[in-house]
């Protein structure tokens, strides 16, 4: 099913075009009707369009839509169309904001912990084993953190002289 091609209104076209979620093709739909400068003719439009396709190709649904939603009012080529570098970069953007939005959403201590896992080799590790193994972690030294915090507990306070 790789590169196989399918005809459409007279033209082959990628099978993958085809199979884009609707709200893909949508966005891209919006997004090559949102600038006037050379319009295009349906042979055109359909090659920008799997080109486009082929751009977000291994991104998420959801960063893929928020990437041609930005782009449809942040177009750095404007007055012209995007160019399919233009859509996978902005991918990328919208993929690492969400990343940072996501990491900044963690608990710090799980934050630290992740970022340990990542400094011993963890860094080959999928997100979501790298925040398994973070967890394992916190709980390995949950012993520690508590005979720490029983101590500072007994220790007596200084006060400082007025």
């Amino acid at each position: 099913m790789g590169n196989e091609l399918i005809p459409l209104r007279g033209v082959q076209v990628p099978a993958a075009a085809s199979s884009a979620p609707a709200t893909i093709k949508s966005g891209i739909s919006a997004l090559i009707a949102a600038f006037a400068t050379g319009r295009l003719d349906d042979e055109r439009r359909i090659e920008l369009r799997d080109l486009y396709v082929e751009a977000i190709a291994g991104f998420d649904v959801a960063i893929a839509e928020a990437a041609l939603r930005h782009l449809r009012f942040s177009n750095p080529r404007n007055p012209f169309h995007p160019s399919p570098q233009d859509v996978r970069e902005a991918c990328y953007d919208v993929a690492a904001e969400r990343h940072h939005a996501y990491l900044r959403s963690l608990h710090p201590d799980l934050r630290a912990a992740r970022e340990s896992v990542i400094r011993d080799g963890g860094w080959r590790l999928s997100e979501a084993d790298l925040i398994t193994a973070a967890e394992a972690l916190l709980q390995a030294e949950a012993p520690r953190r508590a005979e720490t915090a029983a101590v500072v507990a007994e220790a007596p306070l200084k006060r400082m002289a007025p």
